[in-house]
């Protein structure tokens, strides 16, 4: 597999300075590579539309979920492989099989998809998924 040494922004990004201006625009030039090794997070979440070309049942699946998945593994490697403030690190990564995978993120989420169902109860309307009921027992926080 060829992974260049650099990746190319394609749009501006959407974090914002404190003038309202993107963090990063389109045109900047991002390293792949550090010290010799790749940085798959940013690699894989680079590549989701060309997975999603790939296996065309990962279109029915929000990209924020994918980015999820990604961002979880990484994580898990990290902690494995990175050693803490005290200087140890985690055991080897346990990954599991898909039925233990039981939940997943939308980063953007907001209240107004909070709404009653045909039933009366409290749902919240997921895209690609639908309403999907759940016990609302205090205010979700903004932001």
């Amino acid at each position: 597999m060829h992974i260049p040494e650099f990746r190319v922004q394609t749009r501006d990004g959407r974090k914002k300075d404190s003038n309202g201006n993107p963090i990063t625009k389109k045109g900047d030039k991002h390293l792949n590579l550090v010290n010799g090794y790749v940085l798959w997070e940013t690699v894989q979440l680079a590549d989701l539309a060309q997975t999603k070309k790939l296996f065309p049942e990962y279109k029915s699946i929000h990209s924020q979920v994918l980015q999820d998945v990604i961002q979880r593994v990484q994580t898990t490697m990290d902690n494995f492989t990175l050693p803490d403030k005290n200087g140890k690190t985690t055991g080897i990564a346990k990954f599991k099989g898909k039925h233990y995978y039981n939940s997943f993120s939308y980063p953007q989420l907001s209240n107004t998809s909070i709404v009653k169902n045909a039933n009366g109860l409290t749902s919240v309307n997921l895209l690609k998924i639908g309403l999907v009921p759940f016990v609302f027992n205090r205010q979700i926080p903004k932001g």
